[in-house]
């Protein structure tokens, strides 16, 4: 049987389709409100007799929700997890996994001759939409210490600053390139016009703070989005 979490994406997927809220599909199929959540959430499986009842109550045979359930987990996960349509438009983003960050210490703000990057797409739901993602890098989390709001493999949606908006950087999730080292901190403190310093924090209290010289930066990187929860804003 396919993950719970790929049921769960289908479940809803179907649930909203129908216009039916999280209570009135339980009711129709004899389960709590609690089950229906946790059955979209991934945290539980339905059984059999459920799976059965769910299939009917959405006009579909058991052997048709399979295959429904199938054409789910094909999709990638930027797909499953966003509310997906076919009409959205495709946007190609360059992609830094964790262990290729490195690349962009040499490239810094210029993706444009990158060999060594990956890329992947990201789809929004207007052409318009299109060009509020020029620029942008898509940078996978590594062991950064953002824990509990960014786990390593979670990839983000980053934009550059340029070196004369540096100063300005302040409160926000950023891609750090300094020396040999490319970080995803917050930055908290910005004294670079009077001190030269920035000051980066990780999200674990353990792994504390460090303060890199302005003339140890290479590039800066603003983080705003989830590439794979676009909806959801750093």
């Amino acid at each position: 049987m396919s993950k719970a979490s790929d049921i769960g994406v289908l479940i809803k997927k179907l649930r909203t389709q129908a216009s039916l809220t999280q209570q009135q599909l339980g009711d129709k199929v004899s389960v709590t409100k609690a089950s229906i959540s946790a059955y979209e959430k991934g945290k539980a499986q339905p059984s059999d007799q459920v799976l059965t009842l769910l299939a009917k109550e959405f006009d579909l045979s058991i052997d048709e929700f399979k295959i429904r359930l199938t054409d789910v987990t094909s999709q990638p996960n930027h797909i499953r997890n966003a509310d997906f349509s076919p009409n959205m438009v495709a946007v190609e983003l360059p992609f830094a996994a964790s262990h290729l960050r490195a690349s962009l210490l040499e490239h810094e703000t210029s993706l444009a001759h990158i060999g060594d990057l990956d890329s992947v797409q990201l789809y929004v739901n207007t052409k318009e939409e299109v060009a509020n993602y020029i620029d942008a890098i898509v940078i996978e989390a590594g062991e950064d210490n953002m824990e509990p709001l960014l786990h390593a493999g979670d990839k983000v949606i980053a934009w550059p600053v340029p070196e004369s908006e540096w100063e300005q950087v302040y409160n926000q999730v950023c891609v750090v390139a300094y020396k040999d080292t490319v970080t995803i901190k917050a930055v908290r403190e910005n004294e670079l016009p009077t001190r030269g310093l920035l000051t980066l924090y990780a999200q674990n209290t353990t792994a504390g703070f460090l303060s890199v010289q302005r003339q140890q930066i290479k590039a800066i990187w603003r983080v705003e989005e989830f590439f794979e929860r676009p909806k959801i804003r750093l």
